[in-house]
């Protein structure tokens, strides 16, 4: 036999055997399970650690209600009191007086101006012009008769 036929018989006897096999096989269901593998790109992230000092300050509010009484100060009365002793002991004594008199009376005030008496016509003059004349005038008898005499 040639070789082309011993071939020829072997493949006729392959297809006989699986036409056998097909014909001699039931039907039945068959499932596939096929593994796909995706690739997809992904960008890379990079991740840096950074260790950082963190310093905490905190702020508090505080409210706090005071209340506030303010002293209305007095209108004060101010006495100009003149007066020609104007030795210092006399001041002195005339001034420790006007103190007391104040601490009882705290809406008073009391200014003591000691003046010399050779002086004094003068000065009464120059505040009677300014509309500026004292409350109290001390001096010596021989002068008032001629200030009662101008109406002072």
């Amino acid at each position: 036999m040639s070789k082309k036929l011993l071939v020829l018989l072997a493949v006729l006897a392959l297809l006989s055997l699986v036409a056998a096999q097909c014909a001699a096989a039931t039907p039945e269901t068959v499932t596939v399970v096929q593994t796909v593998e995706v690739v997809k790109e992904v960008p890379k992230e990079v991740v840096k650690t950074v260790e950082v000092e963190k310093k905490v300050v905190e702020t508090v509010e505080v409210v706090q209600t005071v209340e506030v009484v303010k002293e209305v100060p007095l209108e004060r009365t101010v006495v100009e009191f003149w007066t020609t002793d104007n030795e210092e002991e006399r001041v002195k004594v005339y001034e420790e007086v006007a103190a007391r008199y104040m601490a009882e009376h705290p809406d008073v005030e009391v200014r003591i101006v000691p003046i010399e008496e050779a002086g004094v016509s003068q000065r009464i003059a120059t505040a009677v012009a300014a509309n500026r004349k004292p409350d109290i005038v001390r001096m010596g008898i021989e002068r008032v008769a001629a200030f009662a005499a101008d109406g002072i």
